[in-house]
């Protein structure tokens, strides 16, 4: 069982954002605390933080749920679920400024 110096700052702020019960785009307010998503896009922070998650659900060290599900996914599902932009509440189609 890795300890928390072994994880990654991802993996550390997906387990604090999950102790805090935390939905995907609060994840990327907390990695990225006073980001503006109308001049920067949070796409490019999605892909470490996903492999995040997916790593520590691999792990059994977090759940990962799809909206108001009370069943968590299978760990060999979260990957595919927390790669997919549509799955973190962006709207990411809508141009930054």
């Amino acid at each position: 069982m890795p300890v928390w110096a072994d994880l990654t700052p991802q993996e550390q702020c997906v387990l604090f954002a999950a102790a805090e019960s935390s939905l995907l785009y609060e994840l990327l307010r907390i990695w990225r605390p006073g980001l503006d998503w109308d001049e920067e896009s949070p796409l490019p922070y999605i892909p470490a933080l996903a492999a995040a998650i997916t790593s520590l659900a691999g792990a059994g060290l977090i759940n990962a749920y799809l909206d108001d599900s009370d069943t968590p996914l299978p760990a060999d599902r979260v990957a595919d679920a927390v790669a997919d932009p549509n799955t973190w509440g962006i709207d990411y189609e809508q141009p930054c400024a």
